[in-house]
């Protein structure tokens, strides 16, 4: 679990050490999914019905977009969440090769994942909780810099963890 539940000896250096074990755990090759769920959040999940849960995966086009993208389907073929709505929140940095809605819909029926494709442009940390606040579970991938877990944009996760539902942080050590 995100670090709540990790004991802390000295302020900051509870997560300096998480994200040395992270960090170890993905240089061994392992897939890392970190649940950043409280209490309230997770009741919450749990309260929602069938016909309101939305699960967002925000897109970078990289092994770590592959893998949460994958879990999120796997999310649906669970009884309770097999009437989800997966929407997929393509980052679009301005770059000439940026996600457009029809390569995004391709490569989702190539895979056979039924998702909303969505393209954001020129997204921060308060894009992704301004688009993703409301759903019922979101995919956000993570970073490790200099030992200590980042959002996507380098910057600290706990502001942005406040604000969102229920998050799986994801970092894949290999592609899908």
């Amino acid at each position: 679990n995100w670090r709540g539940h990790s004991p802390q000896k000295i302020i900051g250096l509870g997560d300096q050490d998480y994200g040395v074990n992270l960090r170890a755990a993905y240089l061994q090759g392992c897939n890392v999914v970190v649940l950043e769920a409280k209490p309230d959040k997770w009741e919450a999940l749990e309260n929602n019905t069938s016909e309101d849960l939305c699960i967002d995966v925000w897109w970078w086009d990289d092994p770590t977009s592959r893998l949460m993208l994958l879990l999120a389907y796997l999310i649906t073929r669970s009884t309770k969440w097999r009437n989800a709505k997966i929407r997929l929140l393509a980052v679009d940095n301005g770059q000439d090769t940026g996600p457009t809605m029809e390569i995004l819909q391709s490569m989702l029926d190539d895979i056979r994942i039924d998702a909303q494709p969505m393209v954001i442009e020129d997204p921060d940390a308060d894009t992704i909780v301004q688009h993703s606040a409301d759903s019922t579970l979101v995919f956000l991938p993570f970073r490790i810099k200099a030992n200590r877990v980042v959002d996507p944009f380098g910057g600290s996760m706990d502001e942005m963890l406040f604000l969102l539902p229920v998050v799986a942080l994801v970092l894949a050590a290999e592609d899908i």
